[in-house]
């Protein structure tokens, strides 16, 4: 008996273009563990994990079946300046989409884990925007990601688009004024 012949699913040209990600910043948590690596393949004889856990509501892009977005970073000392220039990563972090909540493993410098407790502590930290080099149904590798102070209303999602979907045309708001979009940059940077 012959089987019939399988056909590959073909990935769609969206798949293979960039995703924006936007979560709007309304908790977050910071924690730390330290102590005696006894790891047995152990590279440092100190175990120290710091983690920075930040949660809120997923603005972009608004066709996901996700709400919340919580968003874990893990500050490596491998990353900062002076130790990373023979890098070549291929991503700097991962998204999942798992029953109705986007979840992420973000990594940055360790140096840069300062700044941003501070910008938490003083409630000036308002936006995280992710970008990610493909677009699957349920996971996402990210190729960036940015911190924004920016004072905007949840509606003017035209600061969050990225220079793809610039040229492409596409736009959070058909209709959007050159006017309200300097406004909107123009805002993001007054503290």
């Amino acid at each position: 008996m012959a089987s019939a012949p399988t056909t590959r699913r073909r990935r769609s040209p969206e798949q293979d273009e960039p995703r924006t990600y936007v979560v709007r910043i309304e908790d977050w948590e910071w924690s730390l563990s330290f102590g005696v690596n006894t790891m047995s393949h152990r590279t440092d004889p100190y175990a120290d994990f710091r983690h920075l856990v930040l949660r809120g509501k997923l603005l972009r892009p608004t066709n996901l079946k996700a709400d919340t977005g919580e968003l874990t970073l893990l500050p490596d000392p491998r990353l900062n300046w002076d130790q990373r220039q023979k890098d070549e990563p291929k991503c700097v972090g991962s998204l999942d989409l798992y029953r109705g909540r986007l979840t992420g493993l973000l990594s940055l410098p360790s140096d840069a884990l300062p700044s941003l407790l501070q910008m938490l502590i003083g409630e000036r930290l308002r936006y995280a925007v992710i970008t990610s080099a493909n677009a699957d149904r349920r996971t996402a590798a990210l190729c960036g990601h940015n911190w924004r102070q920016a004072s905007l209303q949840e509606g003017t999602g035209e600061i969050f688009r990225t220079g793809y979907e610039r040229r492409r045309g596409r736009t959070g708001r058909v209709g959007r004024t050159r006017k309200a979009v300097t406004t909107a940059i123009a805002q993001m940077w007054i503290w």
